[in-house]
């Protein structure tokens, strides 16, 4: 592959994962801290009977498992095979 094109998508990579890390930092670490925001939904005039629900739950999976399902994630399907 052309130096300039591995170059271009290194830096691709890395400014995607700047910017994912940058989101990770600014969002609530679990679900119950997300603020609950019904009263300003409702005050918007776009929808009425706003309800909250929450389903939290903890899944583990096998490391091989884990593999291939990061393997579907955008951000790894731009990574060198090497890489991942």
């Amino acid at each position: 592959m052309d130096e300039e094109i591995l170059r271009r998508r290194e830096r691709t990579f890395d400014n995607i994962a700047e910017l994912y890390g940058q989101a990770r930092r600014e969002c609530p670490a679990a679900a119950e801290e997300v603020p609950d925001a019904r009263d300003e939904i409702e005050h918007s005039g776009y929808c009425e009977d706003v309800r909250l629900a929450r389903d939290m739950w903890i899944q583990e999976f096998t490391a091989d498992r884990y593999v291939e399902m990061m393997s579907t994630a955008s951000d790894h399907q731009i990574m060198d095979l090497v890489k991942r």
